[in-house]
């Protein structure tokens, strides 16, 4: 079977070959449904069998596991439903934030079925499961007991920027970023060409000539072997989005008790950092400051 493709005019052809005795066609249409999701091969099959002079059938079930196995035909075919999903999600956003708390989750949902992650709106529940009380209680948490304290299990690398973030003049709140919670704060990197979400571990809230800013601070162990995809990612995070933050920043220790800060809300470095090609050229970036 030879399926054309593209808007109101084919623009390229694609061959597809086989052979078409009924558990077949049963089969490749099966097939489609598992690669598809949700149900789609049906909704093909019921809206090409109510055109006007459609084919049998077997030959729509054909044809799109033709169009499936066609990696264009998809390309184009998730590309055209990311700009749908975005046009139709910036029209109704304000109305969705209004509704209760499941029917937004549905919604969410839609959204992370994107064939790449789509950007959403930060939604932070009034009260957290806090973790056990361990290390010493800081204030101006997000989160706090009755006394107006937080404590949680830091290293000796968060608790260092942690702590020089919070003596900062005009800052009003921190975050410890738990990962993987419903609420958490997720960054989307890219490592052997899938993605996968990243959680920044603070959070920092500061006022700046009568705005509050929020700063991202990430520090890392370049020994990890994600190292160079997190960096690329947090990069590309302050590419897309860096006008809504205040710093976001990659932090490690060089050598004990010294540590080095790559801002990535300066576009100098942030570029260096997406041109990154492995440990030893992002461990030169930190070395030069």
């Amino acid at each position: 079977m030879t399926v054309g493709y593209g808007e109101s005019t084919p623009r390229g052809e694609q061959t597809s070959g086989l052979i078409a005795v009924p558990q077949n066609v049963d089969h490749a249409f099966a097939e489609c449904g598992r690669r598809l999701g949700g149900g789609l091969h049906s909704a093909y099959l019921s809206a090409a069998a109510a055109r006007k002079n459609a084919p049998p059938v077997s030959q729509i079930k054909l044809e799109l596991y033709a169009l499936v196995e066609d990696g264009t035909v998809v390309e184009h075919v998730d590309a055209a439903a990311a700009e749908l999903l975005r046009g139709a999600d910036q029209r109704h956003r304000a109305a969705v934030r209004n509704l209760p708390d499941d029917r937004r989750e549905q919604y969410r949902q839609v959204r992370r079925q994107a064939a790449r992650p789509e950007a959403e709106d930060w939604e932070l529940p009034r009260s957290i499961e806090a973790p056990k009380d361990t290390g010493r209680g800081r204030s101006k948490h997000l989160y706090s007991k009755p006394d107006g304290t937080f404590s949680c299990a830091l290293n000796a690398w968060e608790q260092k920027v942690l702590d020089e973030a919070l003596a900062e003049r005009g800052v009003v709140a921190w975050l410890r970023n738990d990962p993987r919670k419903d609420w958490s704060f997720s960054i989307a990197y890219e490592k052997g060409s899938e993605d996968h979400p990243m959680y920044p571990d603070l959070l920092v809230f500061r006022r700046d000539r009568g705005a509050i800013l929020c700063d991202v601070y990430e520090p890392h162990s370049l020994a990890y072997e994600d190292g160079v995809a997190k960096a690329r990612g947090l990069a590309a995070f302050a590419r897309d989005h860096g006008d809504k933050f205040g710093r976001i920043q990659l932090i490690t220790e060089l050598k004990r008790g010294t540590f080095s800060r790559l801002r990535l809300e300066d576009i100098e470095v942030r570029d260096k950092v997406l041109g990154v090609d492995g440990p030893d050229h992002l461990h030169q970036l930190f070395e030069d400051g």
